[in-house]
């Protein structure tokens, strides 16, 4: 699935399984904006995703067909 990342004002699309963890998130994001994961604030529907454990379908985040 393509997850929507926005960083100051840059919007990019990074593509990751359903099944992944909230910290295989941010090691992507540091891949593209260069910003390690302990200074990353993840949020999703107003709720920090803080728990770098979770899946992202288990806290509802998942592809729309």
């Amino acid at each position: 699935m393509k997850v929507c990342v926005d960083y100051n004002s840059k919007k990019i699309f990074i593509e990751i399984e359903e099944d992944s963890k909230v910290y295989e998130l941010k090691n992507k994001i540091y891949e593209n904006f260069n910003v390690i994961p302990l200074k990353q604030s993840l949020f999703f529907g107003n709720k920090n995703l803080n728990d770098e454990l979770s899946k992202l379908n288990e806290i509802g985040i998942t592809c729309e067909d």
